[in-house]
């Protein structure tokens, strides 16, 4: 090979050689930034999802204290059980995720307690201790530690989230998507239990104006609490239909009575659907009448 041969071929490689690195630089600035701003909405997503939890749960909390201490520890452990504990899965798992703690395959399972616990005692202590806390909150008798945990869960060195509690047109915009989707779900009821549950959640809820979160075993402590709220036409038509629902999930060998029982439960069901749907709270005077 000649030198000019040599010299040929350098000047033939050096501008390759750039092109690549400038190809190599530019496919590498785009993964970067592709990368932060999967991350960004990765971290949008989750504040958005936190703050409607946190939101919900806000406004169930007020409904729980119309009711008797008594009912309302049960409804308040209830509502720990479920959307309290929800929203500590997502934190601990959205933390697992930023120490490398765990896959994002698995971050969507639904935690029990002995995972969430499990996974927590794997973070440096400055973060394991305030989730320990928040952890430990979903089995106490009232909402208020949890409410401080989350509160330092969700600040400054941990999930480094700003998360503000709903205003009012928010609260209004929460309210109205709740009874859309309780009227969407009775729509398409066609069990009597399912039916009786929803309709008492949207009765409370256009009574009280408040939001309720409750299983179905709470449907007898609702109905009760709006006896003296409702009028006498439509409490009656509600208890009666508790009891058959009841009945009809009692035992029974009389095959005549559970044919004729069930007759009643899907012959009222529209009524008992119209109600909820239609009902409006009365004045005081109006009810005694």
């Amino acid at each position: 090979m000649t030198f000019y041969d040599i010299k040929t071929n350098q000047s033939l490689t050096k501008p390759v050689t750039k092109r690549y690195q400038e190809v190599a630089k530019a496919l590498y600035d785009s993964t970067v930034a592709s990368a932060g701003s999967s991350r960004r909405k990765q971290y949008s997503d989750y504040q958005e999802k936190l703050s409607s939890l946190l939101g919900h749960i806000v406004m169930f909390e007020r409904a729980i204290k119309l009711f008797s201490d008594d009912v309302g520890s049960h409804l308040c452990k209830h509502l720990q059980r479920t959307l309290c504990s929800d929203i500590t899965n997502e934190i601990v798992q959205y933390l697992a995720q930023e120490h490398g703690l765990s896959s994002s395959s698995n971050s969507e399972a639904c935690l029990t307690p002995e995972q969430r616990q499990k996974i927590i005692n794997k973070f440096p202590e400055e973060i394991q201790k305030p989730l320990s806390k928040l952890h430990s909150s979903l089995n106490v008798k009232t909402l208020e530690d949890f409410h401080s945990s989350i509160d330092v869960a969700l600040g400054a060195g941990i999930c480094d989230m700003i998360i503000r509690k709903p205003d009012k047109k928010k609260e209004r915009q929460i309210f109205a998507n709740h009874r859309q989707s309780l009227l969407s779900q009775l729509t398409e009821a066609t069990d009597p239990a399912l039916c009786l549950h929803l309709a008492s959640l949207l009765i409370f809820q256009s009574h009280t104006h408040t939001m309720l979160h409750a299983s179905g075993k709470f449907v007898p402590h609702i109905i009760g609490f709006l006896q003296k709220q409702l009028s006498a036409e439509i409490y009656l038509l509600l208890a009666t239909y508790q009891e058959s629902v009841i009945k009809k999930l009692t035992p029974s060998e009389n095959e005549e009575e559970k044919h004729a029982n069930e007759s009643i439960l899907i012959e009222t069901m529209p009524k008992i659907k119209e109600i909820a749907v239609t009902y409006k709270k009365i004045s005081t005077s109006e009810s005694e009448n």
